[in-house]
């Protein structure tokens, strides 16, 4: 009802709960309420995420560096538009995934590891 503009009266808020009541007219609390949660990561774990996301992207740069050179000199050598077409339907084979597969499985495992690791910390009260 309060996201549609209305609040209730005094009297309802009497007939409905009992007992004496005055309204509240302090300004509503800035962020949550304690005990209620909140969408915010804390910063341990923001901090913590962007470090395994800068560490894959140091390891796969180098696959995706062979990538784009070995298309980049495609493209300069290329006569044709038909030629990089071609080339790239030659160079497609040699650009495994394999290695860009196993970084982002082993990412993927650490990310969940370390969250298993906030979650048991916080239960056991460590942080």
């Amino acid at each position: 009802i309060k996201s549609l503009g209305f609040k209730p009266t005094l009297q309802h808020i009497r007939d409905t709960y009992g007992g004496d009541w005055v309204e509240d007219n302090s300004p509503p609390p800035v962020g949550p309420l304690p005990g209620q949660p909140t969408n915010e990561a804390p910063p341990e774990f923001a901090e913590r995420a962007a470090t395994l996301t800068d560490q894959l992207d140091d390891q796969l740069q180098a696959t995706t560096d062979q990538w784009i050179a070995s298309i980049k000199a495609l493209v300069e050598g290329a006569q044709s538009l038909d030629q990089i077409r071609d080339g790239l339907v030659a160079l497609l084979p040699n650009m495994k995934i394999d290695q860009y597969a196993d970084l982002m499985a082993e990412a993927l495992r650490v990310a969940e590891l370390a969250g298993r690791d906030d979650i048991l910390s916080e239960a056991s009260g460590a942080r």
